[in-house]
């Protein structure tokens, strides 16, 4: 499958102490209902984080010589017959817009309806 097959993909861009580790649990114990309403929401386990459901390793191992449709494939996002894909990392911010992760990222999926979230929190 090729990134063609989502007609949304959203982005979940969470900074630290914004509950990121709670949605992405939350995420991750209701992936039957998310996929029931046509929503993919990757679970597959990655090396450098013991969690399954977060996807930081996918800004963290981009490199500006790989496509991102590569990278998109490497980490299992390419599995599912869903039309929407739901990522969720916290190191997405770190990464953003630096070293063109966004503009390879927007420009893979241009066909389409891309949105980015991000949790703010004020800390006083």
């Amino acid at each position: 499958m090729r990134l063609t097959q989502y007609n949304r993909v959203i982005f979940h861009c969470g900074l630290h102490k914004t509950g990121t580790s709670y949605l992405q649990q939350m995420l991750k114990d209701n992936t039957v209902v998310l996929r029931r309403n046509d929503i993919y929401y990757p679970t597959e386990p990655h090396p450098y984080f013991k969690e399954t459901g977060n996807h930081s390793a996918l800004a963290l191992e981009y490199s500006t010589d790989a496509a991102v449709e590569d990278l998109f494939q490497r980490m299992g996002f390419l599995g599912s017959t869903c039309k929407t894909l739901l990522v969720s990392g916290e190191e997405f911010f770190r990464r953003l817009p630096a070293d063109g992760f966004l503009e390879k990222t927007i420009a893979a999926f241009a066909h389409a309806e891309l949105r980015f979230v991000f949790y703010l929190r004020r800390h006083d």
